[in-house]
């Protein structure tokens, strides 16, 4: 399943965003990146239509479509903080960062507001029953970052109608997918898989946070 920008999504229906938080989690999604060739590739490292998915054989499908001669891809496993919602999940992660939402850390800004349920539970995150829109605004806001974020790298994504238990668990070991040759246009894309650099250190302090 394609995952959609969250602007995207909340300009046609601005009602997902005063949705309650029900659970929190790590989840993987996966990044398509394309560059001119295998040797000196620029590669594109931002969001754009169908880049990210929830499985990497829809980036390889997609790879397929877009593909040209000379070009070559990379898939990356990225983890990424989930969010599940009744119509979905939102999910939010960085790239060009092995340890996506590192430099997050909403802890002391979310004890100085009342936007945050009073009356949650210590015993359950800081971001449950809580509305959807509260946490993009917090996630947005310059304050809660220990460095100033890149916006090009900060992924804000949707997936409507999937549930935590539809997305594929995090893991240990983040995977890169690299195209090789394909032999002409009429052939599919050869993939050689390697570990990649990312980590879910930083989003597993996240989910440490709890209610105060």
């Amino acid at each position: 399943m394609y995952l959609d920008e969250i602007g995207d999504t909340l300009a046609l229906e601005p009602l997902i965003g005063n949705e309650e938080i029900k659970n929190i989690g790590i989840k993987k999604v996966f990044h398509l990146m394309t560059g001119r060739n295998a040797w000196h590739s620029t590669w594109v490292r931002q969001y754009y239509k169908k880049c990210m998915a929830t499985e990497s054989r829809d980036l390889e499908y997609e790879a397929e479509k877009i593909r040209e001669a000379g070009t070559t891809f990379q898939i990356d496993e990225i983890p990424a903080l989930c969010l599940e919602l009744n119509s979905g999940c939102f999910l939010a992660t960085e790239i060009n960062t092995a340890f996506p939402l590192e430099h997050f850390h909403p802890k002391n800004f979310l004890s100085r507001t009342n936007q945050f349920n009073e009356n949650s539970s210590s015993k359950k995150s800081q971001f449950i029953g809580n509305d959807l829109i509260n946490f993009i605004e917090i996630l947005r806001s310059n304050e809660c970052w220990e460095m100033h974020k890149n916006v090009s790298s900060l992924f804000q994504l949707f997936a409507k109608g999937l549930s935590l238990s539809d997305l594929e668990d995090a893991t240990e070991h983040y995977a890169t997918r690299i195209s090789g040759t394909s032999g002409g246009k009429k052939n599919s894309l050869s993939w050689s898989i390697k570990t990649g650099k990312k980590s879910g250190h930083a989003l597993e302090k996240l989910l440490l946070l709890r209610a105060p």
